[in-house]
C-alpha cells in the first residue's frame, strides 16, 4: 500500500510540474531558433514535450515493479522512432531543391559593335585571319572595318584615340581607314583573330604587316547575300552553351561568320549534322535554318560575327519566308 501510494503522488507532482517546464523550454527556443525554421519548429516542440515526460518519468522507473518499468522502456522507444521518422519524412522540399547544382544556360556576350551607314554600295565579303607577333614585335594595319580578338598573350593597340590595353578573350573594334599599331605587351607572343567586312577589292590587302605571320582562315567565296539599304549593325559576339540537345531551329536575318572558340558543336541544316570542332570558321548566310548542340561536357563556345538591319533581331526563331521568283 506504501508503494503503491506513493507512486502516485509521483506521478500526479509530475503531470502538475510538466505543463510549465515544458512552456519555458519551448519559448527559450522558440525565442532563440534562427529564422526560417518556422516548419521545423512544430516538431521541435513535440520533441522538447515528449522528452519533459519521458525525463520526469524517470522517477517512476526507479520503481522496482518489473512491469512498469518495460512499460516506460517500450513507450520511450515507440515516441521516439515515430518522432525521428515524423522529422525526416516532413523536412521542407526546398532542403533537397536548395542542394541540386542551378541548371546552366546559354550565356550571350557583345564584345565590340558598330553602326554602318550602308551596305549596298558594293557588294561585301567576309574574312577570317589569324596573325601572331612575337614578344617585342610590333605591327601595322590599315584597312577595312572589323573586329580584333585574342586568342592567346597580351596586344597593346594605338591609334589616335589612344592606347589600348588587351588581354586573352578581349576584343577590340577596328574602325576603317584608320592607322592601327599593335605591339605584344607581354613576354609571351600574341595570338590573335582579325575580322573583317569588306569589298572584294580590299580582301587582300586588309592583312596586317611583317613581322607578323598572317594565316587566312576563312573568306566568304561570293558577297554576302540579301543585304539591303538602310543602316545595318557590326557586331562580335561571344556565345557559351552548355551541354544540351539542338536548340530551336532558326536563322539569321543577316548574315555571321563564326568561329569555334572551344569546345565542339554539332551544326544541324538541311537533314545534315556536322561536328564543328575547335577552330572551325563557319558561314551563316541569310535565311538558312539550322539548330547547334553540345553534346560535351565542356562548354561550346562560338564567336559571331554577325551584320544585322538596325532594329532587326540578328536571330530568328521561326521558319524563314520563302524566296522571291527567280531565287
Amino acid at each position: 500500500m506504501r508503494t503503491g501510494q506513493r507512486m502516485k503522488k509521483a506521478f500526479a507532482f509530475r503531470r502538475r510540474a510538466m505543463p510549465a517546464a515544458a512552456s519555458a523550454l519551448i519559448h527559450d527556443y522558440s525565442t532563440a531558433r534562427p529564422a526560417g525554421n518556422a516548419q521545423l519548429s512544430g516538431f521541435v516542440f513535440v520533441v522538447v514535450r515528449t522528452k519533459l515526460r519521458l525525463e520526469n518519468l524517470r522517477p517512476c522507473e526507479k520503481a522496482k515493479t518489473l512491469v512498469v518499468k518495460g512499460k516506460m522502456s517500450s513507450t520511450r522507444s515507440s515516441l521516439l522512432s515515430a518522432l525521428i521518422c515524423a522529422v525526416f519524412v516532413a523536412l521542407p522540399t526546398q532542403a533537397t531543391l536548395a542542394q541540386q547544382a542551378p541548371a546552366a544556360t546559354t550565356v550571350r556576350t557583345v564584345l565590340a559593335l558598330t553602326s554602318l551607314p550602308s551596305v549596298v554600295d558594293a557588294p561585301l565579303f567576309f574574312k577570317l585571319s589569324k596573325a601572331e607577333l612575337a614578344a617585342g614585335q610590333t605591327t601595322k594595319y590599315f584597312g577595312p572595318v572589323g573586329f580584333i580578338y585574342v586568342l592567346s598573350g597580351s596586344l597593346a593597340v594605338d591609334t589616335h584615340a589612344g592606347r589600348h590595353s588587351l588581354k586573352k578573350d578581349d576584343a577590340f573594334l577596328v574602325a576603317a581607314a584608320s592607322t592601327h599599331s599593335l605591339s605584344v605587351s607581354g613576354s609571351e607572343p600574341a595570338l590573335f583573330l582579325h575580322y573583317v567586312l569588306a569589298r572584294s577589292t580590299e580582301l587582300d590587302q586588309a592583312v596586317e604587316q611583317p613581322p607578323a605571320v598572317v594565316t587566312e582562315l576563312y573568306r566568304t567565296p561570293g558577297p554576302i547575300p540579301d543585304l539591303k539599304p538602310g543602316r545595318y549593325e557590326f557586331t562580335l559576339t561571344r556565345v557559351s552553351y552548355p551541354r544540351m540537345l539542338p536548340n530551336v531551329p532558326h536563322y539569321r536575318s543577316g548574315a555571321a561568320l563564326y568561329y569555334v572558340r572551344s569546345g565542339s558543336g554539332v551544326f544541324i541544316a538541311d537533314g545534315k549534322t556536322e561536328t564543328k570542332e575547335t577552330g572551325t570558321p563557319h558561314f551563316e548566310p541569310h535565311g538558312w535554318l539550322h539548330q547547334w548542340a553540345n553534346s560535351g561536357d565542356v562548354p561550346l563556345v562560338l564567336l559571331q560575327a554577325n551584320i544585322s538591319e538596325e532594329g532587326v533581331p540578328a536571330v530568328i526563331m521561326a521558319q524563314p519566308p520563302p524566296l522571291g521568283p527567280g531565287r
